[in-house]
């Protein structure tokens, strides 16, 4: 008796079987893609599978970061004093210091960039997601 392989599980199949326990098909049109399947699989499986709060990312990364750059201020100015000195940050956040102004600037700033950046995030998690799960709903 003859046998087929699934490339996606593994599992041995009859040779009459159209598609396999895994829901993989044998069509000779179809090529499996390792790659993206485990991209799918990933994808869907992160969180839950569910799509991300644009909103919720916003401003929990707005939060985060202008935590970070407001803390990172006043330890620097804990050991090394208010040098007023603009660092790498400074040339990136207009106004941003080693002083206690700057840290108040530098926490406007991150509260800024990180809900921009969050919402850029769960925006691009919900497209990928969507795209790879429509995909994998045509496939079966």
């Amino acid at each position: 008796m003859q046998t087929k392989l699934c490339p996606k599980c593994g599992a041995v199949n009859d040779e009459a079987a159209e598609t396999c326990e895994c829901g993989f098909s044998f069509d000779a049109d179809e090529q499996y893609d390792p790659v993206q399947d485990m991209i799918r699989s990933s994808l869907a499986g992160l969180l839950g599978g569910g799509p991300l709060s644009v909103r919720a990312l916003a401003i929990a990364a707005a939060i985060f970061w202008g935590g970070a750059v407001f803390l990172t201020t006043w330890w620097l100015i804990l050991f090394d004093g208010a040098t007023g000195e603009p660092l790498f940050l400074g040339r990136i956040y207009f106004g941003y210091s080693v002083s206690p102004l700057g840290s108040v600037i530098g926490l406007l700033w991150g509260l800024v960039d990180g809900a921009i950046s969050g919402a850029v995030l769960a925006w691009l998690y919900n497209v990928a997601l969507l795209r790879f799960s429509a995909k994998k709903r045509d496939d079966s």
